[in-house]
C-alpha cells in the first residue's frame, strides 16, 4: 500500500508540470485477493485537488477476458461506482470500462473491486488504472463558424457554430487537425448518434469533452476523440475528431465508413436529454443532411455495414443485436420524431422557396412551406402556359397543375396529398431546379 502511494505521488509530480495542465496518468493494476473471493486494489487521490471531476477508466489485458466475464465497483468515501463494459469496441482478450466520474467530494483512498468468472486466473493479468483530472476551470471561448463544404448550391441551412478543438484541447496542444496523423476520409451516408453514458451533471462540460478525448487515446489507444461532433446538454457543439469535413471517425463497432457520429453527452438510458440538446441535435443532423444531401427520414445500405439503416440511426443499429444499448433507451426512443423534425426544419430553414435565376428567366416560389391544405403559387410574366409537376422522392408524378399565360399566381390544393417529402418542378427550359415541398 505504501509502495503504491509512493508510485503514485512521483507520477503526479511528473505530469503536473504546470498549474493549468490537465492530470492524465496510468497507475499499474496489483489484485489483492479477499476471502470472499474479489480482487481489490487502493489508489490515495488524497493529494491531488479535483476541480471539476475525476475521470477513471480501467484497461485489462488477459487471456480468457470478455466484456461478460469482469463485474466490478470503484467505491470512494461517498459511494459505489459501478465498473461497465465500453461498447463502442470489443477487442479479443481485453477489456474496457466506461468512463466513472468521481465528483470533487470524493476524495482519500479509492478502493477497486473485482470479481472474475470462475476459472480465469487473475495473476495472469496486466493493465492500468488510467486517472483524468482536469486543473483549468476556464469556460470555453465564443463559439465559432465551422467551416463545412456545401455540396448543394440550394442548401441554405447555417454552418453549426462549435467551440473548436483548440479551445478545449488546449492542454493537449490540439490545434492541429489531427492528434496523430494522418487522417481518413469517408464519404458520409448515414449519420450515427450517441451517448457518452457519463456524468449528466457538469459546472464545465469542456472539461468533459477534454475526457472523453483522454479516454479514447490514453486508455483505448486511438488516434484521436472517436467522435466527430459532442453536445453538451447546454446545447453546445464540440468540435470532436480532426480532420475537418468527412473525416473518418472512430464509433461505431468498427463499421465506421461512411458514418459521421455525435454524441450527446450524459447517460439516456432512462434521463431523457434536454431540449437545447435535442434542438442542436436537430440543427447539426439538418446542416449535414442538406449539404450532402441525405435524405434524413428515409433508409439505406452502406458498404461497412451488412444491412439497411436509418439515415439517422442510433449506435446500436450497426451493431451486432446485444453489442451495445448506445445511446440509450430514453433518447433512442426520440430518434423517429427526431428523423421527421429534421426533415421539416430542412424544408423549412434550410432550402429556398426561390429559384434563383437570372431575372430574363422563369421563375416561381410558394407558400406556405410545409403545407397542409393548400399552396400560394406565384410566377414571374410569363406568355405561355407552364406545367407544373409534384414528384415524390423516388421520381413518380403524384400530381400536376397548370398555369395560363400571365398568371402570376395561383391557388393550389394539395388537401388529398399524402404527408411527406415532394419536389415541384415546372416545364420551363428557364427553370431546372425542383423546389422541395414537404406536406404535413
Amino acid at each position: 500500500m505504501q509502495t503504491l502511494r509512493v508510485i503514485f505521488i512521483i507520477l503526479l509530480s511528473a505530469y503536473m508540470v504546470a498549474a493549468q495542465q490537465h492530470l492524465s496518468l496510468d497507475i499499474p493494476i496489483i489484485l489483492k485477493h479477499n476471502a470472499n473471493g474479489s480482487y481489490e486494489q487502493t489508489i490515495d487521490i488524497a493529494s491531488h485537488h479535483i476541480y471539476d471531476f475525476m475521470a477513471i477508466s480501467i484497461l485489462m489485458d488477459c487471456k480468457g477476458i470478455t466484456p461478460t466475464s469482469l463485474t466490478g465497483s470503484v467505491i470512494s468515501n461517498k459511494s459505489r461506482h459501478a465498473i461497465t463494459h465500453f461498447g463502442e469496441e470489443i477487442v479479443e482478450n481485453r477489456y474496457v470500462s466506461e468512463i466513472i466520474y468521481l465528483k470533487p467530494d470524493e476524495k482519500g483512498v479509492i478502493r477497486f473491486e473485482y470479481t472474475f468468472d470462475q476459472g480465469l486466473d487473475p495473476k495472469l493479468i496486466m493493465g492500468k488504472i488510467h486517472i483524468f483530472s482536469p486543473a483549468e476551470t476556464k469556460k470555453p471561448k465564443s463559439k465559432t463558424k465551422q467551416q463545412g463544404v456545401k455540396k448543394r448550391s440550394d442548401c441554405k441551412c447555417p454552418t453549426p457554430a462549435a467551440i473548436q478543438r483548440a479551445d478545449w484541447g488546449a492542454s493537449f496542444h490540439l490545434d492541429q487537425n489531427i492528434f496523430i496523423p494522418p487522417p481518413a476520409y469517408t464519404d458520409v451516408s448515414h449519420l450515427i448518434v450517441h451517448h457518452s453514458a457519463g456524468t449528466n451533471i457538469s459546472n464545465n462540460w469542456k472539461n468533459v469533452v477534454a475526457s472523453i478525448f483522454d479516454f479514447h487515446v490514453n486508455t483505448n489507444g486511438w488516434q484521436d476523440i472517436g467522435y466527430n461532433w459532442l453536445i453538451d446538454p447546454n446545447g453546445v457543439l464540440y468540435e470532436g475528431r480532426g480532420g475537418g469535413e468527412n473525416v473518418r471517425g472512430a464509433h461505431m463497432c468498427g463499421y465506421n465508413n461512411n458514418t459521421l457520429g455525435v454524441c450527446v453527452m450524459g447517460n439516456f438510458v432512462s434521463l431523457i436529454p434536454s431540449d437545447t440538446a435535442i434542438i442542436s441535435l436537430k440543427k447539426l443532423l439538418a446542416w449535414k443532411c442538406c449539404q450532402d444531401d441525405i435524405g434524413a427520414t428515409s433508409t439505406g445500405s452502406i458498404v461497412s455495414f451488412p444491412g439497411v439503416m436509418h439515415h439517422i440511426s442510433g449506435h446500436r443499429d450497426g451493431c451486432a443485436p446485444g453489442y451495445t444499448t448506445c445511446p440509450g433507451q430514453a433518447l433512442y426512443n426520440l430518434l423517429p420524431g427526431l428523423r421527421n423534425d429534421t426533415e421539416t426544419y430542412i424544408a423549412s430553414e434550410c432550402l429556398s422557396s426561390q429559384v434563383d435565376v437570372l431575372p430574363h428567366h422563369f421563375t416561381y416560389s410558394f407558400t406556405p412551406n410545409p403545407v397542409s391544405d393548400a399552396i400560394s403559387l406565384k410566377q414571374n410574366s410569363v406568355f405561355s402556359t407552364i406545367h407544373f409537376s409534384i414528384i415524390d422522392p423516388y421520381g413518380r408524378l403524384v400530381e400536376k397543375f397548370t398555369t395560363l399565360p400571365n398568371e402570376t399566381e395561383k391557388t393550389v390544393l394539395l388537401d388529398k396529398l399524402a404527408p411527406g417529402l415532394y419536389f415541384i418542378k415546372s416545364s420551363s427550359q428557364f427553370s431546372d431546379l425542383p423546389l422541395r415541398l414537404l406536406k404535413i
